[in-house]
């Protein structure tokens, strides 16, 4: 057996990886497609996880105000036209303290 044969298999016993080819630089274009494609996936996951929590904000502040105008109904429907402008008022008063 030649000593080149020997060398080879020596190496490959040992796990002697082959040599890597040089690096290259990626393409502009492949580059930004790849970085909107993780921006896509970036988007899609923080919809995932956002959107729940954000429904719930606008659920409970729909509720607030729906609340807050079946409260004032009798004094918005009051034919007193003082007492309806007050009634806004009062309101906003009454969450400032």
């Amino acid at each position: 057996m030649s000593d080149e044969f020997l060398h080879q298999v020596n190496d490959d016993a040992l796990g002697a990886a082959a040599p890597a080819p040089p690096e290259e630089q990626p393409h502009p274009i492949a580059t930004a497609i790849n970085g909107l494609v993780h921006r896509a996936r970036d988007v899609n996951f923080a919809a995932r996880q956002f959107m729940p929590i954000a429904i719930e904000v606008k659920k409970r502040q729909s509720e607030e105000i729906l609340n807050a105008l079946e409260k004032k109904t009798p004094l918005l429907e009051d034919l007193d036209r003082h007492t309806r402008v007050l009634a806004p008022t009062e309101h906003t008063d009454s969450e400032d303290s």
